[in-house]
């Protein structure tokens, strides 16, 4: 029934050359090969029915895709690529061929890595892997340079290359829920960056590059490790929205103590 109710979409869409197809809640094991024949199309959904925020359990809803369908692959016209929870472990290193992929959305699966030919994807504004086993960024992703915003929260990562420093698109990091030890000196570069999450990683200092980000907006560094607010932040304190709660802070600057009152 799943199956057949997914034809009658692919087949319409087709005839009737829509450029954003929508699978979702037909609770599918796997995507249909016949979806190839929609060249046309600009925009793929297939995530669980009901978008469910990320404290939140995943409900169980039957049968998600283990793989990622080779079939998605043939539509090299699509922007916008959505596989949200599924249980999807690899991104295969043909991803490269939707080279006009925007957005790439695979948060919630089971995936361990960054396939190398992700940097085939250069017209890529949009990176979401977030609730993932991934253990590291690679320092390929510089050549993604069309990014804005990185979602890479909870998973296992342990270190932010340097190479992220030349993204200098990126407005949005997300790497809340790791074990991530240090900000980068590079950070200082990305001067478009409005928002930080580092959020529950093992960071145990602050680099004073934090104070270069003119357009910082957001700096979330809750339930770290740090001991000491640099004085750089005093520039910035009022401006922006800051988060250090629940680390082992000794000492807050005179400046910002003066901020507070």
């Amino acid at each position: 029934m799943t199956r057949d109710g997914a034809m009658r979409r692919i087949d319409r869409a087709a005839q009737e050359n829509w450029k954003k197809l929508d699978l979702s809640g037909l609770d599918l094991e796997e995507v249909p090969s016949e979806i190839g024949k929609c060249t046309q199309l600009e925009t793929f959904v297939l995530m669980e029915f009901q978008f469910m925020p990320f404290h939140e359990k995943r409900k169980e809803r039957g049968k998600r895709l283990t793989k990622f369908p080779d079939a998605v692959l043939q539509l090299t016209n699509l922007k916008i690529l959505n596989l949200h929870g599924n249980e999807i472990t690899e991104i295969p290193e043909a991803i490269g061929r939707l080279s006009n992929l925007t957005l790439l959305e695979l948060g919630l699966n089971q995936i361990t890595s960054i396939p190398e030919n992700i940097t085939q994807l250069s017209n890529l504004t949009v990176l979401y892997l977030g609730h993932n086993q991934i253990t590291k960024i690679p320092e390929t992703i510089k050549q993604l340079s069309n990014l804005t915003q990185i979602e890479l929260s909870h998973n296992q990562i342990t270190q932010v290359p340097d190479a992220i420093g030349q993204l200098s698109d990126l407005t949005r990091l997300y790497l809340a829920n790791n074990q991530i030890t240090k900000i980068p000196e590079t950070i200082k570069q990305l001067s478009n960056l409005t928002q930080i999450e580092l959020s529950h990683n093992q960071i145990t200092q602050v680099p004073d590059a934090i104070g270069q980000l003119s357009d910082l907006t957001r700096l979330y560094l809750a339930n770290n490790q740090i001991t000491e607010i640099p004085e750089v932040l005093k520039q910035m304190w009022s401006q922006i929205k800051v988060d250090f709660d629940n680390n082992p802070i000794t000492q807050i600057p005179k400046a910002i103590e003066l901020l507070s009152d």
